[in-house]
């Protein structure tokens, strides 16, 4: 058997064992959340840099780009998922905002949305 034909047949087993026929995803990775760490698989060089990159003395900004399709979104998840579990001290979380929301403003509505007992922070998020 050649590597294409391993790579169908590869293919096909995981598609049988999910019950699919087609690839379900949109290009967005976001309704995953539940069952990401089940279908996220890969990219073990990327997640290495941003581990790394996260763990530094000086805090980085990581941009992450590409074409539709590709994994954008669930590798940030994933990385978030990790984040969430393992660094405690750590604010990590997944919003969506219009583009021309600076990143003080988009910093402030994480954090209120991370502590929704807290009154001063969901005052806060309400203001806005």
């Amino acid at each position: 058997m050649n590597e294409t034909d391993r790579l169908w047949d590869e293919t096909d087993s995981i598609f049988t064992s999910w019950n699919l026929q087609e690839t379900p995803f949109s290009e967005s990775a976001s309704s995953l959340r539940s069952n990401l760490d089940k279908v996220f698989t890969g990219r073990t060089q990327e997640l290495k840099r941003i581990f790394n990159l996260l763990r530094g003395r000086e805090r980085k900004r990581i941009l992450v780009y590409g074409s539709i399709g590709i994994g954008k979104t669930a590798l940030i998840l994933a990385v978030l998922s990790v984040l969430q579990r393992k660094s405690k001290n750590t604010l990590a979380t997944y919003i969506s905002l219009p583009l021309e929301t600076n990143l003080a403003t988009a910093a402030l509505i994480a954090l209120a949305r991370s502590l929704p007992e807290d009154e001063w922070a969901q005052q806060q998020l309400n203001q806005m």
